[in-house]
């Protein structure tokens, strides 16, 4: 996956390390950033676990056991996003075009649309994707991880 296609602003760098953080705890590289570095991730030198680190706070937060892992992750959670139907978006109309459909709607002529039917239910592809997940790090689906609030996000359907 090239870093433009990674979800989440997660950009990882093609090396291994670019330069220890400043601030760490432990002995660590960076190894990437997220949203255009707001955050550094790091890889720790003693485990080659990752996390993410914030510089403003010095406060860091788990990824995953290692680089790989993390690209596994990042693999997985982009296929998932991708594999969602489709949002139309708004749609933009003047105000005439607004007040013509308005007008419409409470003659009857229009209802409402439903949205097509996945063949794949937004709850059984969070259910897959969990599985998937836990298959590459489970360790990383600790409540403590970065990765908590993006879960519980797909599996309240936000994401």
């Amino acid at each position: 996956m090239s870093s433009a296609d990674s979800p989440f602003g997660v950009r990882l760098h093609p090396t291994t390390a670019v330069a220890p953080p400043a601030g760490t705890s432990r002995p660590a590289v960076v190894i990437g950033t997220i949203h255009d570095g707001e955050f550094q991730i790091v890889e720790f030198e003693d485990d080659a676990t990752t996390a993410v680190f914030d510089a403003s706070t010095g406060v860091t937060h788990p990824l995953n056991r290692d680089r790989a892992r993390l690209e596994g992750f990042l693999d997985a959670l982009a296929d998932h996003l991708r594999s969602g139907t489709d949002d139309p978006g708004p749609t933009v109309m003047t105000a005439e075009q607004a007040a013509e459909r308005l007008a419409a709607f409470r003659a009857g002529r229009i209802t409402p649309g439903r949205k097509p039917t996945p063949e794949v239910s937004d709850r059984e592809r969070a259910a897959e994707l969990r599985r998937r997940l836990t298959r590459i790090d489970p360790v990383a689906l600790h409540p403590d991880s970065w990765w908590h609030l993006t879960l519980e996000q797909i599996d309240d359907g936000i994401l």
